[in-house]
């Protein structure tokens, strides 16, 4: 009996700004349209941290890109605050982030295309993004906290996230049978070591955050 087949291969690389398009669609196939953001939110983000915008592309092209990731410096004094889908104080968070000795890693977003879930795509990103070094030689992270949307709160337990606070509004979202899915604020406790679960966790849409 033949095995299963092996799952396509990925690489991991920084996201470019000709990579912004791809990542709107995915956005866009996978949150509800309150949740949609134009592609200057990405760029923005992009521009901010460059080290904490990263694309997963199809080994067999190079080009394709078949997942993404986000993440920021964010203020430890802010740790158990989302930063919001419109946040227009976010390049100060960042800058105020940068200067400080402590700093919480925000991630703001997870996503991998519908037809390359399963395949490991998320789980590699996430894991990527947890091993990050410090934003400055003078800094460490201390956290990591992310906002889980879409009941995606328990794949995130996976990688050591542990709910601190629940939250509507523009994070909310509706099911299919017309009930209310809250998002959860949630918060990893970052060391040295290894982070994250080796399995696909983040293989479905992650978190959204800031703008």
């Amino acid at each position: 009996m033949a095995g299963a087949a092996a799952p396509p291969a990925f690489a991991l690389r920084r996201m470019a700004g000709d990579d912004i398009a791809a990542a709107l669609a995915m956005q866009r196939s996978s949150y509800p349209p309150h949740m949609h953001e134009p592609a200057s939110a990405y760029e923005r983000r992009r521009r901010l941290y460059p080290a904490g915008s990263l694309v997963a592309v199809d080994a067999a092209t190079g080009a394709v890109v078949v997942g993404y990731a986000q993440c920021h410096p964010w203020p430890a004094a802010r740790l158990h605050e989302p930063a919001h889908l419109d946040d227009g104080d976010l390049d100060a968070a960042v800058a105020e982030a940068l200067a400080a000795p402590r700093v919480v890693l925000y991630v703001h977003e997870v996503c991998v295309r519908e037809d390359w879930r399963g395949a490991g795509v998320g789980g590699a990103l996430m894991r990527a993004v947890l091993a990050m070094e410090a934003p400055t030689a003078a800094s460490r992270y201390t956290h990591a906290s992310l906002v889980a949307v879409l009941g995606n709160g328990p794949r995130w337990a996976r990688f050591g996230f542990e709910a601190v606070a629940e939250l509507r509004g523009e994070y909310e979202a509706t099911a299919a049978d017309g009930s209310v899915l809250p998002a959860l604020l949630m918060v990893k406790e970052l060391s040295t070591s290894a982070a994250g679960d080796s399995g696909d966790a983040a293989d479905v849409v992650a978190a959204a955050g800031s703008g």
